[in-house]
């Protein structure tokens, strides 16, 4: 995977949306890249202003961009460190996701940070909508933002299926977490194994597929770490839904970031409940950085 090279942070000036601008500034800190932060005026709120306001006032929408735009320079200088460039200030207007869309490809951003939840007329677009519909329209990795960016992470989970995305995922890790500890995770689900029982599969037949696809796991965590001993990492392998596992895991041993990639799906599935992706982005407490690719 390529270095990242620009970051776009998407922000709706909500307390959410802010540690989103936060974390994003602390990460392209570290990286020396470059970041543009990014707040969308929803074209609904922009239509009532239009509709009851604007003969009062021809000027207000204008008044409301530049307003936007001072409160980000304030945030923005809030959270800089000393020295660092200040991220580009962008105002937009229109549906949200769309507009994050656009802007991430009008520049060439490969990492998109946003908040996990809004605040007043935002919030039932912004709770887990927004994100979820980033990821059908966005290729770059998503990072979405629980916590305070206090420190950089500290302990990653990164969620592999020996897929070619997870050697992906541990290069982004260590671009994205340098200094934390590495925890690859891989959760076996044998398929209809409850059917299986009911079928009258003996436990001990289960068992037995169990520990075969345990030990081709442990073969397959070799391959690929294989060159990276000297990194802080740990592979473990848990038996059950994935994303149960997961969300587990990182409850138990107190991980601030978990990874992991989404499988290409047709638009229509975006919409469904039930996957990984979603059930870990709606569940965890922790911030969730997915790769699209």
């Amino acid at each position: 995977m390529k270095p990242l090279t620009h970051c776009l942070a998407a922000t709706d000036l909500s307390a959410s949306g802010n540690l989103a601008m936060a974390r994003a500034m602390l990460l392209t800190q570290a990286l020396g890249i470059p970041l543009d932060v990014l707040h969308v005026l929803p074209q609904t709120l922009v239509q009532q202003v239009q509709r009851w306001l604007i003969g009062h006032d021809p000027a207000l929408l204008e008044r409301l961009d530049q307003q936007c735009h001072e409160e980000l320079s304030a945030l923005a200088e809030r959270f800089a460190e000393q020295e660092t460039p200040a991220p580009g200030i962008l105002v937009r207007q229109g549906e949200p996701s769309e507009v994050i869309s656009r802007e991430v490809d009008a520049r060439g951003s490969d990492l998109l940070v946003v908040g996990a939840h809004g605040s007043g007329h935002l919030h039932e677009a912004m709770i887990g909508s927004t994100p979820i519909s980033l990821l059908g329209q966005v290729n770059c990795p998503l990072l979405i933002v629980r916590q305070m960016a206090r420190t950089p992470y500290r302990r990653a989970l990164i969620a592999v299926d020996f897929s070619p995305r997870s050697a992906k995922l541990l290069q982004l890790a260590e671009q994205i977490a340098p200094q934390a500890e590495r925890i690859l995770l891989h959760a076996l689900d044998l398929p209809f194994s409850g059917r299986l029982q009911m079928a009258g599969v003996a436990e001990s037949e289960l068992q037995g597929l169990q520990d075969k696809a345990e030990e081709l796991a442990k073969e397959q965590f070799h391959a690929l770490t294989a060159g990276l001993e000297g990194q802080a990492q740990r592979c473990v392998i848990r038996h059950g839904d994935p994303s149960l596992c997961i969300l587990d895991y990182t409850k138990q041993h107190d991980c601030d970031l978990i990874l992991l990639a989404q499988q290409p799906r047709h638009k229509l599935s975006e919409l469904l409940l039930g996957s990984t992706t979603r059930h870990v982005v709606y569940q965890s407490q922790q911030d969730v950085l997915i790769l699209r690719q």
